[in-house]
């Protein structure tokens, strides 16, 4: 395919603009119950008097982990008044916060590695390699996304010299996970994902492409891809001549069935090179189960949906062996959070994938996880440990 040479200046970012879609967008906001007291004693001469406000405010962050705060607040007045006046105000808040700045690299995103959190130093654009069948649909496409040609989940290709980098995708957060805002997306275009009432952003190290706000993209990434599996989600939903893509300038294009906005997606990798930059095949996993989808800054899993096994985060993505083993693995977790999911449906309906915890496409068997490739798409990268390892 042809090189993309301006890839960190002057983007055009895109968006999907069909009304096909089903927008599922929920923001959780929580304001509980604000109590105020008020006691008042009544004197027959001024007396000096003392007023004690205290405000205790309990916040809950969500994302990137749940962490719960309280913080107290006391202020004591003295004046001289008729009157003892004592308040207290209680406030409970769940709020969701993106990575620190100091997270964020301009040509970095992180990796997982044999349990830690490393980097990834990118040193080169994306490449799509030997494949031809698929460029015709991205004709239609002017500037960058057309660089997309080529770009293929489903087609296999594995060049020389080269090592694998899975692409850990949170399928159960469904259309969200393309980063668009109207399908669930924030607006950074990270997925997110309701059960129980309650919804979760998924922190991921590449917000989906479709992100109406790019701070946060990862570069030297496709914009777009096609694949036969996008095609099959689209015909579940009843789209059958692909979507109208609108452009940040304004124009709109039609982008053929199939094509869609690279997802949002976390790296997994089995090997690290240290400062040494080589190609890595993409392998895409499609994880259904929330439970074992790791926080990409701190590596940690946590229950989020009730599971039948006796430990739900066992297999917790920050390695290869977890990765193994989930291919096995059924959780009552995955039926419960996905029955609504058209994503999950479209598989089950094809293959029959029920309870298994991930899914990736064209490999069936543990054993041929390291050496098959699901796309044609090689990125170019160094893992240096640019922040201290995370051991968990």
């Amino acid at each position: 395919m042809k090189p993309y040479t301006n890839k960190r200046k002057g983007k055009v970012r895109v968006a999907a603009s069909t009304t096909a879609y089903i927008a599922v967008i929920v923001i959780l906001i929580i304001l509980a119950a604000i109590g105020f007291g008020l006691y008042a004693t009544k004197s027959v001469a001024p007396v000096t008097s003392t007023s004690v406000s205290t405000v205790t405010s309990v916040s809950t962050t969500t994302v990137p982990t749940t962490v719960t705060s309280t913080t107290t607040a006391t202020a004591t007045a003295t004046a001289t008044a008729t009157a003892t006046v004592t308040s207290t105000s209680t406030t409970t808040s769940t709020v969701t916060s993106l990575p620190p700045s100091d997270e964020i690299l301009l040509n970095d995103s992180g990796t997982l590695y044999n349990n830690m959190v490393i980097t990834q130093h990118y040193t080169a654009n994306y490449a799509c390699e030997n494949t031809s069948s698929v460029q015709s649909l991205f004709s239609g496409l002017p500037g960058q996304e057309q660089q997309s040609t080529d770009c293929e989940v489903g087609a296999g290709v594995i060049p020389s010299g080269t090592l694998p980098l899975f692409v850990l995708t949170p399928a159960y957060a469904g259309l969200s996970i393309f980063g668009y805002q109207p399908l669930g997306a924030t607006p950074e275009g990270f997925p997110t994902f309701t059960y129980n009432g309650t919804t979760h952003v998924v922190l991921t190290n590449c917000p989906g492409m479709g992100a109406s706000n790019p701070a946060l993209m990862c570069v030297d990434h496709p914009f777009l891809l096609y694949s036969p599996y996008f095609t099959a989600v689209e015909q579940h939903l009843g789209i059958k001549n692909g979507l109208n893509v609108t452009l940040s300038n304004g124009q709109t294009v039609h982008a053929d069935e199939g094509v869609l906005f690279t997802p949002a997606h976390t790296h997994l990798i089995a090997t690290s090179t240290g400062n040494e930059s080589i190609g890595w095949y993409l392998v895409v996993v499609l994880v259904m189960d929330p439970n074992i989808m790791p926080n990409p800054i701190t590596g940690q899993c946590q229950e989020v949906v009730p599971s039948n096994l006796t430990d739900p985060t066992a297999n917790c993505l920050t390695n290869v062996t977890s990765l193994e083993h989930a291919m096995t693995t059924y959780d009552s977790a995955v039926i419960a959070a996905n029955a609504n999911n058209p994503i999950w449906q479209t598989l089950n309906d094809a293959f029959h994938v029920g309870g298994l915890q991930v899914i990736v496409p064209g490999v069936s068997s543990p054993a041929d996880l390291m050496n098959t490739s699901n796309t044609n798409v090689v990125l170019y990268f160094s893992t240096p440990n640019m922040y201290p390892p995370n051991p968990i």
